[in-house]
């Protein structure tokens, strides 16, 4: 029996994904999936001799000293995180992580992992990203779109730098910006500052379904832009619902992208304003290629999540035959 542990009902994709599909899976023993966000949970699982799987995903630490920049690594609320995050990477025997870029991060953080792991992708929920050839027509107006929190993670001064640039030189196209967060007011001031006028923000978040709508609808979807480590280490949410939306992606070169996507998948540039915008103004220069990119994108993601979810199955049963042995 798989019985999954969190902290809190939660509607997040990750756990949607697991959920559903590991529902099915058969098992002869008693393991315990630690969905992500729980971290609280482990420990008084473990010492109940319980078998757990980690779904590590995030280092709550890393999130808030080093993406959002909250306070050092000495501060009361950094320490405590440090030391969570520590006892559930350091001591789970199974554990997950969305790319080995990110686990290989997160050793750096705390130390050597001893136990088995798992590069488990973060994917997206297929129930809500999907290509929508309603939605596909050709735009009179090239849409290029931006959504997530803002944080120092998604590096959006260069985005609008970047935008800019295109503007300058005379580049026709409607960017929009959908979310909040605390970077918020410092990039709406440099979008003043820099004077876009083909760019807006909603300054809001929108439910899963309308943004899905929002991806489908666009032409060009970007990913993240950062200079912390983490952000060449991830490969965040809004890449994997776009390529499963079937649209065009350009994102950050990193080696966590690349373990997964290729040139021909998806357009990867340097963190540099005048490189960001080259890229975009060749996808809006040549609809034909920006066509062949979001297909080709949308095929090696379905390939990705099959294989992704076969191997996932592939370790619980492993895991569980082992644990049946011993018991």
């Amino acid at each position: 029996m798989l019985t999954f542990v969190e902290r809190r009902k939660k509607d997040y994709s990750r756990h949607n994904i697991l959920k559903r599909e590991l529902a099915a899976l058969q098992l002869n023993s008693a393991l315990y999936l630690l969905l992500p966000f729980s971290k609280k949970k482990f420990l008084s699982l473990w010492l109940r001799g319980k078998t757990v799987i980690n779904d590590f995903f995030i280092s709550d630490y890393d999130t808030y000293a080093n993406d959002r920049k909250k306070g050092s690594r000495y501060n009361l609320s950094a320490s405590y995180k440090y030391i969570l995050d520590w006892i559930n990477f350091r001591l789970s025997p199974y554990l997950l992580s969305d790319t080995q870029a990110h686990f290989d991060h997160w050793q750096q953080l705390f130390g050597q992992y001893r136990g088995q792991h798992l590069v488990f992708p973060v994917l997206a929920d297929n129930l809500i990203y999907r290509p929508s050839n309603a939605s596909k027509k050709e735009n009179a107006t090239a849409k290029i779109l931006f959504y997530g929190y803002f944080i120092p993670l998604h590096g959006i001064d260069i985005i609008l730098k970047a935008l800019h640039i295109c503007e300058q030189k005379g580049f026709a196209f409607e960017a929009s910006f959908i979310g909040k967060g605390q970077t918020l007011a410092d990039m709406l001031l440099l979008a003043e500052q820099l004077n876009l006028k083909q760019v807006k923000f909603n300054r809001e978040f929108i439910a899963e379904s309308e943004l899905a709508k929002e991806i489908c609808q666009s032409d060009i979807v970007l990913g993240i832009f950062g200079d912390s480590e983490k952000a060449h280490s991830v490969v965040p949410n809004k890449v994997y619902q776009a390529l499963a939306c079937g649209s065009a992606v350009i994102t950050q070169d990193s080696p966590a992208i690349r373990e997964f996507f290729t040139d021909q998948d998806l357009c990867m540039v340097e963190r540099d304003p005048e490189l960001l915008a080259e890229a975009i103004e060749n996808l809006l220069n040549h609809p034909d290629q920006r066509r062949q990119l979001a297909n080709n994108g949308n095929s090696a993601y379905q390939r990705l999540y099959q294989t992704s979810i076969a191997q996932l199955n592939a370790f619980i049963t492993a895991i569980d035959r082992k644990a049946n042995d011993r018991g």
